[in-house]
């Protein structure tokens, strides 16, 4: 959603509405007495880590066998809200580069849970609940900051409040249907095409363009 759009989409009812932080979406997994980080393209942190060191500590001691959360990983940046850039950064250079940084923030149960919920509940509160006793106490994992709104224009007041104030790079919106929407800011540039490839079915039309901004100085930045 863009912020325009707040009124006019949002179903009534109540809203679970949480900062979205700028990172990658990675899984948080317990297999056997082991625990391990997964990304949806299969790339997978394990080992002596301080964030899964943490985990093992915590989550693993509290979770059921297959149990698997979604989260946000992020890294913890010098200053500001946490960028993509920062985790990057972060994990570039393999096993020994920035793995003090790593943050792991869940915000859903996917698969699993406790012994007092075993399987995940439809409600989003009851997953809330699980993750929150699993994550309870962490420093390097947590649970996603979640507040409670009962109509779009409490939505509109979070969004100032996190997106404007800076603190996040958008919300998550959970509705009581089902329905998860993500609100950002909307933000715009006047760019100049200097360059083009033409497709190659179709001549007489564009198959990638290279932008640039033009400077005060007179000169292009690509």
């Amino acid at each position: 959603l863009k912020p325009e759009e707040i009124q006019a989409t949002l179903p009534k009812g109540t809203f679970h509405v949480s900062p979205k932080v700028d990172g990658e979406l990675w899984y948080l997994a317990k297999q056997g007495k082991e625990v391990v980080l997964v990304s949806p393209n299969g790339r997978a942190l394990t080992g002596d880590l301080p964030l899964l060191a943490e985990a093992q500590k915590s989550f693993a001691a509290r979770a059921k066998d297959g149990t698997v959360l979604a989260g946000e990983l992020f890294a913890v940046p010098a200053s500001g809200r946490p960028r993509i850039s920062d985790l990057a950064a972060a994990m570039a250079s393999g096993a020994g580069a920035g793995v003090d940084e790593l943050r792991f923030s869940a915000f859903d149960v996917v698969r699993g849970g406790d012994d007092e919920a075993p399987q995940p509940g439809e409600a989003y509160e009851e997953r809330l609940a699980t993750l929150e006793r699993l994550l309870e106490g962490g420093s390097a994992l947590d649970v996603v900051k979640s507040e409670i709104a009962t109509s779009p224009s409490q939505v509109e007041e979070h969004f100032d409040a996190w997106v404007g104030g800076g603190e996040a790079e958008g919300l998550v919106i959970r509705a009581e249907d089902g329905r998860i929407f993500k609100l950002k800011p909307v933000v715009t540039i006047d760019a100049v095409v200097v360059g083009f490839t033409e497709r190659f079915e179709k001549k007489d039309q564009a198959g990638s363009i290279l932008l640039a901004l033009l400077r005060e100085d007179g000169n292009y930045l690509l």
